[in-house]
């Protein structure tokens, strides 16, 4: 991440991110300087040196009759972050409550792209830290093939992991077995496998089934997922799995 997006992270906009890294740059300086060195209005820099001091990121100091302004010393940005940081966890049981009050009623997200497809598996390893079961139709194939540093993160993310419940539903081909036989070497307690007939072969998607929630990967050309929350949703999909471990083998 480059200084402009973590400054604008944190949430300074356009012009306060240029007048304040060029007083990082050039140390003390006037007003006029300000204006001049960062292409704003006289007026204009009054008011950004104004925001940028009740954030505590500019001094400024009588010099004579002259005020002269300086940026205060970068570790003031980590304090910023890690006090929005503060703020957010302490809001976060409201949030928590907003986002739960109506269980009843399913939610539904869609997430884009190989960098939703992370999101979502981070939520996921986030549950199974938590003592969550997750259960997979995975087509591997399909995710070897079109997203294979997925696969990878997904086994780091595994790594990482005191205890593992996942059971995995697949149909057999040499990519499924060589990963079935490594995940059942490294993982032999918590990971379960079992292979479907091949008359019926799995389209390019992965799915699981977590806590309260179905997710389907689409994995082929445009890459999303869609996740449901559903208490009874993820009810009949997790009993159509179990009806269909039985017939693993």
């Amino acid at each position: 991440m480059n200084i402009e997006a973590s400054l604008k992270n944190i949430g300074l906009d356009q012009k306060e991110r240029t007048v304040y890294l060029k007083l990082l740059e050039i140390g003390e300086v006037s007003m006029t300087d300000i204006a001049r060195i960062s292409q704003i209005k006289r007026p204009t820099a009054y008011l950004v040196i104004e925001d940028l001091i009740q954030k505590g990121l500019v001094s400024e100091t009588l010099i004579g009759k002259r005020k002269k302004y300086a940026a205060i010393h970068p570790n003031r940005l980590v304090e910023i972050a890690q006090d929005q940081k503060r703020q957010m966890e302490d809001s976060l049981p409201d949030l928590l409550a907003l986002y739960h009050q109506s269980k009843s009623k399913p939610r539904i997200q869609v997430f884009e792209n190989k960098a939703g497809m992370n999101l979502v598996y981070k939520d996921m390893f986030s549950a199974l830290k938590n003592g969550a079961e997750a259960l997979f139709f995975a087509n591997v194939d399909a995710i070897h093939k079109e997203v294979p540093e997925v696969m990878n993160n997904f086994k780091e993310s595994i790594s990482k992991l005191k205890t593992i419940k996942i059971r995995e539903l697949h149909y057999r081909s040499k990519t499924t077995n060589q990963w079935s036989k490594n995940f059942k070497k490294e993982y032999k307690k918590g990971y379960q496998l079992r292979h479907l007939s091949n008359e019926f072969e799995f389209g390019f998607t992965d799915n699981v089934i977590y806590e309260n929630k179905l997710v389907i990967f689409s994995l082929k050309n445009h890459i999303f997922a869609i996740v449901i929350e559903s208490e009874e949703i993820a009810k009949t999909y997790r009993a159509m799995f179990e009806w269909a471990w039985k017939m693993g083998r």
